[in-house]
């Protein structure tokens, strides 16, 4: 009876994590689409989460998106664009 109630409770850990799986796909769709720029800091300022479109409008890699707000330097802008 042990073993059927493990394989039940195992069965059920893994519906729940291939939802949650799914769900995180979803969420992250959603984000990447969104017309607009999308990020959360850390209280140093770094940047923990930088959505697709910031990367695409910024042309920066990965890394020195996430280091901005460090240095304390502004916000990059596209080539091109007018000061702020």
């Amino acid at each position: 009876m042990s073993q059927l109630v493990q394989n039940a409770e195992s069965h059920e850990l893994s519906d729940a994590l291939e939802k949650l799986g799914q769900e995180a796909a979803r969420l992250q769709t959603v984000i990447d689409t969104v017309p607009s720029f999308l990020w959360t800091s850390f209280p140093d300022g770094s940047k923990e989460y930088l959505n697709k479109r910031w990367y695409e409008y910024t042309g920066l890699p990965l890394e020195q998106g996430k280091r901005l707000g460090l240095e304390g330097g502004r916000s990059p802008r596209r080539p091109g664009s007018a000061p702020w």
